[in-house]
């Protein structure tokens, strides 16, 4: 997972958390904290207000990463039906077959 995907996932999660708090907890320079999330401001993935005196940020998902997540979750899907589909399948080059498929699944994921 890339740095900025990680840090949008910190504030994601915590979106009063301080650029040092970021850098502490994901183990990412300070300045690199403070430049992905100028350039998240900038690219409109991100909204940056005042609460009570913290800086709150929203990450906002574009559709870029609704579609990432979708197909990531599809292969996840795909994959889930070929190990159910293997439990019960005897034939060996069907085995091999489906092993195959769901290896360049997961690597894929």
């Amino acid at each position: 997972m890339s740095n900025k995907q990680r840090i949008k996932e910190a504030l994601t999660e915590n979106p009063f958390a301080t650029n040092k708090e970021i850098s502490e907890r994901l183990d990412i320079n300070e300045s690199s904290v403070s430049k992905t999330i100028s350039r998240l401001k900038e690219k409109d993935e991100a909204v940056v207000e005042n609460v009570d005196g913290k800086r709150h940020i929203t990450i906002i998902e574009t559709a870029d990463d609704i579609l990432k997540d979708f197909k990531k979750n599809s292969l996840i899907e795909l994959a889930e039906q070929l190990i159910s589909a293997n439990e019960n399948e005897t034939n060996s080059y069907e085995l091999r077959q489906n092993g195959a498929l769901l290896v360049r699944i997961l690597e894929k994921i």
